[in-house]
């Protein structure tokens, strides 16, 4: 067993041997097929950059020949776009007054209606306090003319009381007059 693998040992650096200038042939051969290969890549890679400036080129003329139109296209939408926009402000606007205004109108006729309101209940409150006035001085007028009419009926009873007193003692009436 040893002696194979001996044998296997020997004959694998024999072949190292022998294939290492053929690896190294092998790896320069690769290398100027990759720089062929590289150089290749590159000028073609040049050669569309070139084709592609001169495109980009030509499509700016192109594109230059247009923008006075663009413009001119672009301006009358912006133009369009402001004649809207300035119509919606001024309907907002109009909107905006007519809601201001009726809001006006009604708080002025709120403001009316309170007053109208104010002024009836202090009308009723004079009223009633009038009325207040008229039944305490007509109750006034009443115990007055009821202390009166007392006062005339004591003096009255005292008179006949009187009267009756002095016919008891026989007082002549005439003198009590």
């Amino acid at each position: 067993m040893k002696q194979v693998e001996k044998r296997l040992d020997y004959y694998t650096r024999a072949q190292r041997l022998v294939e290492i200038p053929l690896l190294k042939e092998e790896w320069e051969k690769s290398q100027e097929d990759d720089k062929i290969w590289w150089e290749e890549k590159e000028a073609a890679r040049i050669e569309m950059a070139i084709k592609k400036r001169e495109y980009d080129i030509s499509t700016r003329k192109r594109l230059l020949r247009m923008k006075d139109d663009k413009d001119a296209f672009v301006a009358s939408i912006l133009s369009q776009k402001e004649m809207q926009h300035q119509e919606e402000v001024n309907r907002f606007e109009k909107e905006l007054m007519r809601v201001r205004e009726e809001r006006k109108e009604a708080k002025k006729q709120e403001i009316l209606k309170q007053l109208t309101e104010k002024r009836r209940k202090e009308q009723l409150a004079k009223e009633a306090e009038e009325k207040r006035k008229e039944k305490e001085e007509e109750i006034r007028r009443f115990k007055e003319e009821k202390m009166r009419s007392d006062a005339e009926a004591r003096e009255a009873q005292l008179k006949q009381d009187a009267r009756l007193r002095a016919k008891k003692k026989k007082v002549p009436t005439a003198t009590l007059r």
